[in-house]
């Protein structure tokens, strides 16, 4: 019998991707629901065409936030519980993966809303093993009604209602995009954080997990230090404390580019918002 669990899967143009995601689950669940957002290219076509049991649902993309807490609401969700799981990314082991997650689902001693689970990060087929990338714990199973995506533009976490566990399965994201998609959709988040950075000191918001919670005052540390020159002692502070070194020449180019590259580019957006807010100040 197929666990009554459904798998959530956010895709804009995920043809490269979407297959091989519903492949590791759709074995084990009664229901994948991709949530699209008028994909122009063959994810459609191709979700359908791994398993009877994939459902469609059109949702309009404003923020990432918006379009899941919408989804979250459908009614076209069948099942009680529900598991979160991008285009680009796999189960790990599917058969003990949701073995362990059937039984902490019928265990009610343990009376929880949602689990934890581990992420694996993967940069041109090279999984990221150091620098802070791993272990990663997310929160990617959760009860109906229960939780939703805050409200911010990027960095989104999902606030709950009840209390969650942890459990030792993983998932990898593992991108088949290439690295030039990897650049333009970071390029993309770095204007978006850039944006949310002006509420970062004002965001009271207390998270169910302590890491996240820790990574925000870290974040603010982080923003308190000089532009342009923060990026530089982040790096290094991956690559040599955190040993993001250990991850050889793939691992390196990732760090560089994901703890410097991508932050001197958060910066630059910041600068750029300044300058056009004085400007437009000084018109008004």
């Amino acid at each position: 019998m197929k666990l009554p669990l459904t798998i959530l899967i956010p895709t804009y143009n995920e043809e490269k991707n979407i297959a091989r995601a519903i492949e590791s689950v759709a074995p084990f669940v009664n229901q994948v629901l991709v949530v699209d957002s008028w994909s122009c290219d063959k994810t459609l076509q191709k979700a359908k065409s791994v398993s009877d049991n994939v459902d469609v649902i059109f949702v309009e993309f404003t923020t990432f936030s918006n379009k899941m807490n919408i989804a979250l609401a459908s009614e076209y969700i069948r099942n009680n519980w529900i598991m979160r799981l991008d285009a680009d990314e796999v189960v790990v082991e599917p058969e003990s993966f949701f073995y362990a997650l059937s039984a902490a689902i019928d265990d009610h001693r343990l009376d929880r809303v949602g689990f934890y689970i581990n992420r694996r990060y993967y940069f041109l087929n090279k999984w990221i093993m150091h620098g802070g990338m791993y272990p990663r714990v997310v929160l990617r199973v959760f009860k109906k009604g229960k939780a939703q995506f805050e409200n911010k533009s990027v960095d989104e976490k999902m606030i709950l209602e009840g209390t969650t566990s942890f459990l030792d399965i993983e998932i990898a994201d593992a991108c088949q995009n290439g690295i030039m998609h990897w650049v333009r959709k970071h390029i993309q988040y770095a204007k978006r954080e850039a944006a949310d950075t002006r509420q970062i000191y004002k965001r009271t918001q207390r998270y169910d997990l302590e890491f996240d919670n820790e990574n925000h005052e870290n974040k603010k540390k982080y923003y308190g230090m000089p532009l342009f020159l923060r990026p530089l002692i982040y790096f290094a502070y991956r690559f040599i404390a955190r040993k993001g070194i250990s991850d050889g020449p793939k691992g390196w180019l990732y760090h560089f580019l994901h703890a410097f590259v991508y932050r001197e580019l958060v910066d630059y957006y910041i600068v750029k918002l300044r300058i056009e807010e004085f400007l437009k100040k000084k018109t008004s």
